[in-house]
């Protein structure tokens, strides 16, 4: 909730500056935050816990607390990285689709991971 609620103040101050300097490239700075929000959700999900509401939840992660705890930290880690590697490459310059591809991999990397950790760890028996 915090980092919603910081979120939130961020646009305020975002659209303020808009309305001050209208020069301002608004887009830039938006995604920007986004991708910190991003960044600060990955420091936390490594320390969330499997349930049905926060995390990365496909049915793999939560038919297993071993794919969960390995999926939650790998993600915690693209999660940050992302974060600060594509707020960084907004406010340099790096064209909007190029970050938007970097999104992406943030997303769909945890959900195939989870994937094939879970069929591994089912040949094996450890499921």
């Amino acid at each position: 909730m915090v980092l919603v609620l910081a979120l939130m103040a961020y646009i305020h101050v975002v659209a303020l500056q808009a309305a001050l300097h209208p020069q301002l490239d608004v887009s830039r700075a938006l995604i920007g935050g986004i991708f910190l929000l991003f960044g600060g959700i990955g420091l936390l999900l490594g320390r969330v816990k499997r349930n049905f509401w926060v995390g990365v939840r496909t049915p793999w992660t939560l038919a297993s607390d071993a794919v969960w705890d390995k999926t939650h930290h790998l993600s915690a880690r693209l999660y940050s990285l992302a974060g600060v590697l594509g707020a960084a490459a907004v406010w340099l310059g790096v064209p909007p689709a190029v970050c938007f591809v970097l999104f992406l991999l943030l997303v769909f990397a945890p959900v195939i991971y989870s994937l094939v950790l879970y069929k591994q760890m089912e040949k094996r028996g450890m499921v």
